[in-house]
């Protein structure tokens, strides 16, 4: 039973799959069916997952099982956000072999309060099909990927993660989203002389720079992405044309893919329906942003000095709370909140472009290659944001 999931659903992960009752049923053998359900007693019931193991033994194989559902629980928590913590309820499980046969049972009791865990359980009927679209989840499993450097890498970034996801207090929170960074970004003498040109400088500089460079292409479709929502929140209570808002993708269909080049090409357009005078302005701060000009390079520039200043401050607070030092605590939602951003963007780019005959570092790279392509195309004049 996996507390914190619920659906009618019946949904495949590597070798785990999350099911409820209504979709699924591995036990054929009729006089032993109700041992499936892990959940007799409760009304409304979580998701319960099956793993497929390779050999059946006493202790090895269970723990086989955890260690594949907590990576597939790795994975949905940095996917997808959460009102309750992923919680396996390893107290109970039933063993079935590949032809359905019940083999034996562990049920045991656990009085915890449910109720309201299963209110805030991520409902999986809501994200089924953006679930098939995750890239490359399949490199967490297969006997091919076990020695991988750079699969062990995102393992446990992920792990971190989730672990940051799930601690109560910040303190906590901070540390182990930043533990999720390090894991991917620790010291490698080849990073620092690529990148920094110094072999001799910390890992937190090669964090530093590169987070400055993931994070620089998320704000620069935020600035668009933020008008964007404006207009899609209220397309029915504005006097926009039907035709303007299907070109500028403002009523999209459900899980259609939006194009912020879309939006932003027919802003001129928007913008001579409008009549407020503050949403005026940032129309024409957006228009002037998306055009690439000199103010728009400024901008960049002093917001990558703000990502990585962010970066030292959130660091600082890490070492104040790794040595005990008393510290305003008050601060802390607030950069706790900006480190998450920053570690679950970061793992997200690295699985979007990882592939196993590319190392992490070849990725990391390209990250830094790419941010100063960025830059060099403003100084030629030839730059079109929307090609990054």
């Amino acid at each position: 039973v996996i507390e914190g999931l619920k659906g009618d659903v019946e949904i495949k992960i590597g070798d785990v799959i999350f099911y409820s009752l209504q979709k699924k049923r591995f036990v054929k053998n009729f006089q032993y069916e109700t041992f499936e359900d892990l959940q007799p007693n409760n009304k409304e019931k979580f998701l319960q997952a099956a793993v497929q193991v390779e050999f059946l033994l006493p202790e090895s194989s269970f723990q086989e099982a955890i260690s594949k559902l907590e990576k597939s629980l790795d994975y949905l928590s940095c996917y997808f956000d959460s009102k309750t913590h992923f919680d396996i309820k390893n107290h109970a499980y039933i063993v079935v072999n590949s032809e359905g046969q019940f083999i034996s049972a562990s049920i045991g009791r656990n009085h915890l309060e449910t109720i309201f865990k299963y209110q805030n359980s991520l409902n999986l009927n809501a994200i089924e099909n953006y679930i098939k679209e995750i890239p490359n989840y399949k490199i967490l499993w297969g006997n091919i990927y076990f020695k991988d450097k750079s699969i062990s890498k995102i393992s446990n970034a992920l792990h971190w993660y989730r672990k940051g996801e799930e601690s109560i207090r910040h303190e906590d929170k901070l540390l182990n989203y930043w533990i999720s960074i390090e894991n991917i970004l620790n010291k490698e003498t080849g990073l620092m002389i690529d990148i920094l040109k110094d072999s001799n400088r910390k890992p937190f500089h090669l964090i530093q720079e590169t987070i400055a460079s993931v994070q620089i292409f998320e704000y620069i479709y935020k600035v668009g992405f933020e008008l964007y929502d404006h207009y899609r929140f209220k397309v029915n209570s504005n006097n926009l044309p039907n035709e303007l808002i299907n070109r500028a993708q403002l009523k999209p269909e459900l899980n259609e893919t939006i194009f912020l080049k879309n939006f932003i090409d027919n802003l001129k357009e928007v913008k001579t329906y409008e009549t407020n005078l503050l949403i005026l302005e940032k129309i024409n701060l957006v228009i002037d942003f998306y055009e690439g000009s000199q103010k728009t390079k400024q901008i960049v520039e002093e917001q990558l000095k703000q990502i990585k200043n962010e970066v030292l401050l959130i660091y600082r607070f890490r070492n104040l709370i790794v040595h005990n030092a008393f510290f305003d605590n008050s601060l802390l939602p607030f950069w706790v909140w900006r480190i998450r951003e920053f570690s679950k963007n970061l793992i997200h780019r690295i699985i979007e472009l990882y592939e196993v005959e590319k190392d992490i570092a070849d990725i990391i790279i390209d990250f830094h290659f790419k941010r100063e392509k960025f830059l060099h195309d403003f100084e030629k004049g030839k730059v079109n944001i929307f090609d990054y």
